[in-house]
């Protein structure tokens, strides 16, 4: 059966709008998914999205470069 209403390769390009207003480098094209325990879940599950998403990567992005600069 054909496709009737075919979407081109920028259609999904606009869908979604910055998280956040501070400067990022290019984003990864694929996301991290982790299982975290019980008490820290629902933290952040308290949290707005917007505040999650800036916490997880300022977090995340402070650890790795941490670990980066020891010897």
């Amino acid at each position: 059966m054909a496709n009737y209403n075919p979407k081109g390769p920028n259609f999904h390009k606009n869908n979604y709008k910055p998280i956040s207003d501070r400067p990022l480098g290019k984003l990864a094209r694929k996301p991290i998914s982790v299982k975290l325990e019980e008490d820290i879940d629902q933290y952040l599950r308290e949290l707005s999205q917007k505040e999650r998403v800036v916490f997880l990567r300022e977090t995340i992005t402070k650890a790795v470069k941490a670990k980066l600069q020891k010897p």
